[in-house]
């Protein structure tokens, strides 16, 4: 009975470098194909977030330069014009819903206080906390948020352009711009614990974003995990970049998928392969291995 046995290892011993090759020719391009495709899924992964990210800035830059232009021109308008004159009220109205992005329009003078709107003038004016006012030291236009505005009532960004005095002129963002317009979730499967966010640089606060945020509501470029992909894009101009993130067990589900169904695959037709390799090499190969063999180890016997 053992027999067979011992003659199975001596014949795996005196081809075993044949057999290696042979499963070498059938299982490793399978196994090359395989980790090509890993990677391929990866790659075009991490290209879709970094064109949704992309896609997010100039999106953000649109609105900035739209709102930049629009708060420019409002300023120079009311020059010319009091603050509790009707000319100036309508102004507002008729700049704040020009733009279906822009939600409101308010002017905070320069001690602090909301005195106008695209509602009119507001009576009493109300004071605004220094902590969500633009710095006015900075006279560029300015993200801050998300807040709840002191007049509405209602979490918003709001983009603050400091005028030439202490004051400053305010765009709220419409909510239904934060959902839509402002993410690109939407072009992009984010999965069950992905996410886009629009950060602050300088205390990395999340400003808005969509999928599932960090309940911390900060994110820190400066760690990042292994198991996840992630882009990060400075908006040019602006205080803030974008963050995407998506895990890579996300990104990997197709891939798992197409690895259970063709590893089976991949082993029936290596097992086949390696079959017609051994049925069609063996008659004119074997006995020249055999020769090459037996002259290495001295097995050759002179008979007279």
């Amino acid at each position: 009975m053992r027999m067979p046995h011992l003659m199975a290892i001596r014949w795996l011993r005196r081809y075993r470098r044949l057999v290696l090759w042979l499963l070498g020719t059938s299982f490793v391009p399978s196994i090359f194909l395989l980790l090509i495709s890993y990677y391929q899924t990866i790659a075009g992964a991490q290209s879709d977030l970094e064109k949704a990210v992309e896609q997010s800035a100039r999106r953000l830059s649109s609105l900035m330069r739209a709102s930049e232009i629009t708060l420019k021109e409002l300023e120079i308008s009311l020059e010319n014009l009091s603050l509790n004159d009707s000319r100036a009220w309508k102004l507002l109205q008729r700049l704040a819903y020009s733009d279906p992005r822009f939600r409101e329009i308010g002017i905070i003078n320069e001690e602090g206080l909301l005195v106008l709107t695209s509602l009119g003038p507001v009576d009493p004016p109300i004071y605004v906390n220094a902590k969500i006012r633009a710095d006015l030291s900075v006279k560029e236009l300015q993200i801050i948020g998300p807040i709840t505005t002191t007049l509405m009532q209602e979490r918003s960004i709001v983009l603050a352009l400091p005028t030439k005095g202490k004051g400053e002129i305010n765009i709220l963002v419409d909510p239904i711009v934060l959902s839509t317009y402002w993410n690109s979730s939407n072009e992009l499967d984010l999965g069950p614990d992905g996410f886009l966010a629009y950060v602050n640089k300088q205390d990395q606060k999340i400003i808005t974003g969509s999928g599932i945020l960090p309940r911390d509501g900060r994110i820190s470029t400066s760690v990042i995990r292994k198991q996840r992909l992630r882009e990060v894009h400075p908006v040019d101009g602006t205080n803030v970049y974008i963050v995407g993130e998506v895990s890579k067990a996300w990104v990997l589900q197709k891939w798992r998928h197409l690895l259970l169904i063709g590893s089976p695959i991949t082993i029936l037709s290596s097992s086949i392969l390696m079959f017609l390799l051994i049925r069609f090499l063996y008659p004119t190969q074997m006995l020249d291995y055999d020769i090459k063999i037996g002259l290495k180890n001295n097995e050759f016997e002179l008979h007279y």
